[in-house]
């Protein structure tokens, strides 16, 4: 279900991305800390930018309300405004996630290490292998002649047998 949302909030020809937020102490500036992930595409349209972050519409998979998807807004920064993500509930703060200006970013792929006021988060950016919501031409032939297939047996009729005993 997760993987269908990710596919269809993507845009045509953009990559989608999985966001994972992790803390290795479970815990988070002393509260329990579930993980959670969102997705977003590699390039993304943005919903607003100014200089130093930009923000995105995406859906949250899992952290408070446990395995309920959540809107949520997501504020990325760059390197001179202390770089990190906003996600409304916390803010992480370390490295630029993206490459590029905020008017156009990239997001970069890996682990990154990101701080919350004390307490150390680990941010996973990795790739989702999209899938493609219509079928390609080879699969098409394949059902047209399994329909056909169908159709001529249906068409061909019962065939009688006699079984006589002697």
């Amino acid at each position: 279900m997760a993987l269908a949302a990710a596919t269809i909030a993507s845009s045509a020809g953009a990559e989608t991305y999985r966001f994972e937020v992790t803390d290795p102490d479970a815990t988070l500036g002393g509260h329990p800390f579930t993980p959670y992930y969102f997705f977003l595409d590699s390039s993304p349209t943005l919903d607003c930018y100014a200089s130093g972050l930009f923000t995105l519409n995406g859906t949250t998979f899992g952290h408070t309300f446990s395995d309920v998807a959540v809107m949520d807004i997501y504020t990325f920064h760059d390197s001179a405004n202390d770089g990190g993500l906003d996600d409304n509930e916390s803010y992480y703060l370390g490295h630029a996630l993206f490459t590029g200006d905020t008017a156009h970013p990239t997001f970069k792929l890996g682990t990154i290490a990101l701080n919350n006021f004390g307490s150390g988060a680990l941010l996973t950016i990795s790739s989702v292998a999209a899938v493609s919501p219509v079928p390609e031409p080879a699969t098409w032939a394949m059902m047209q002649i399994g329909v056909g297939a169908v159709g001529a047996s249906a068409r061909r009729g019962k065939v009688n047998t006699a079984v006589s005993y002697r």
